[in-house]
């Protein structure tokens, strides 16, 4: 039986390693052999991602992690939306004499069933301008926002159920 696991330990690491590297690839855009090296650390780092993951039991229940990166493909256009929104709205503060600031910083709520879903929106809402995550303290996350409207727009919600809706079945 620890022979069976050590292999599946193998595989999974090897094909964590392989998709781990076409993301590379994609992401550096280097595909000739004139750069060797490059690809030789490519395909080390990502063989090295690989065998830590595992060490570290992130890739345990990797069964579920396709279904979550399938849905995330419907996530990725409504982050790219509120993080356009969210320049504009922070472009117009910014360009106004008043400077209409009003810092502020609350709990929302955090409800996720797995640490993935936690880190999703935490650094969904830092990367949406305007809103800064600052901690993740039982079940919440503590986030500043430059306005009141802007601390209402990640107190709606949307952002939570869309993240909710993302992680359902992990």
């Amino acid at each position: 039986m620890n022979e069976e696991r050590c292999t599946f330990n193998i595989t999974r690491t090897f094909l964590t390693s392989i998709v781990l590297f076409v993301l590379w690839m994609g992401l550096s855009g280097e595909y000739s052999l004139e750069h060797r090296n490059i690809l030789y650390y490519g395909i080390g780092s990502s063989v090295f991602v690989a065998w830590l993951s595992e060490r570290l039991g992130i890739t345990e229940n990797y069964a579920k992690y396709p279904l979550f990166i399938l849905r995330g493909f419907t996530y990725v256009p409504f982050v790219v939306k509120e993080v356009i929104l969210s320049n504009l709205a922070v472009t117009k503060i910014i360009l106004s004499p008043k400077l209409p600031i009003e810092p502020t910083v609350f709990h929302t709520e955090a409800p996720m069933k797995t640490s993935l879903g936690l880190v999703t929106y935490a650094n969904s809402i830092t990367i949406t301008p305007g809103t800064v995550s600052i901690d993740t303290p039982n079940g919440n996350i503590q986030v500043h926002a430059i306005t009141k409207e802007m601390a209402t727009g990640v107190s709606e919600g949307r952002m939570l159920r869309r993240v909710l809706k993302l992680e359902a079945g992990l």
